[in-house]
């Protein structure tokens, strides 16, 4: 029995399988964490987009995951280098990506959150368990960029930016800690500080969902009480109209 469960962890855990899409990128640990950085145990997620299996570019990508609602966009990154005056030496491959608490679109231009307490938005590498928040200084208000030619962009930086051919950079300005530099001085979500680019190997996009609320079920004993209201009421009823009878 203990041989048995051992091996359906391990084919759990090398095809842990997302919304019935088996998930490249995202496996039961990374989920795990997402949620609890969102602070959402409940949600449930399902791949609306896997560069692996859909064609056409950053177009594919937007019609999959326009006005989808909440999503999460997880990138494998496997080249990376400084770039700006910046330095420093990747270590990958690394997932990173980002969490959307809008719409994506392909048109708008920039989602601006002018209220701090409303910005919700972060950034994640999940090899390297770092999470970067909106900031709630005046850079903070740029959550995301939403344009045709552009795939998932956060931040003013931007602080992350895939364009049509899968090539991105890295420039923190909107994420990470309030009190964080900007810039070549800032630092990044690989960990690493100033301005990167990125080359996207795969790129994954998972909506988000929501349960309703589960209805309480009322203890038996409210049950019970109701029961000899009902039967308190039906009894007085009787009663009246038997007066009235006489």
């Amino acid at each position: 029995m203990k041989i048995r469960k051992l091996l359906w962890t391990a084919v759990l855990g090398a095809f842990f399988q997302v919304g019935g899409v088996q998930a490249a990128l995202l496996d039961l640990a990374g989920l795990n964490s997402l949620k609890t950085h969102l602070g959402e145990s409940n949600i449930t997620v399902t791949q609306i987009y896997a560069r692996a299996n859909d064609d056409g570019g950053i177009a594919t990508w937007h019609e999959k995951v326009d006005n989808k609602g909440r999503t999460f966009t997880l990138l494998e990154i496997l080249v990376a280098g400084p770039a700006f005056g910046s330095s420093g030496t990747f270590s990958g491959p690394m997932i990173i990506g980002g969490y959307n608490p809008s719409d994506w679109d392909s048109v708008g231009g920039y989602n601006f959150v002018e209220d701090p307490l409303d910005r919700s938005a972060f950034l994640f590498n999940l090899t390297l368990s770092i999470f970067q928040d909106q900031k709630k200084t005046a850079e903070g208000q740029y959550e995301t960029l939403n344009e045709a030619i552009y795939g998932p962009t956060f931040g003013g930086g931007p602080d992350l930016f895939v364009d049509n051919d899968f090539f991105g950079t890295l420039s923190p300005y909107s994420y990470g800690a309030d009190s964080a530099q900007i810039g070549a001085l800032g630092p990044n979500i690989l960990g690493e500080t100033g301005v990167w680019n990125i080359t996207v190997n795969q790129m994954e996009t998972y909506s988000i969902i929501t349960p309703p609320p589960s209805v309480v079920p009322l203890p038996s004993s409210a049950i019970l009480f109701g029961t000899a209201l009902l039967g308190l009421g039906a009894m007085r009823r009787r009663r009246r109209k038997l007066k009235a009878a006489v």
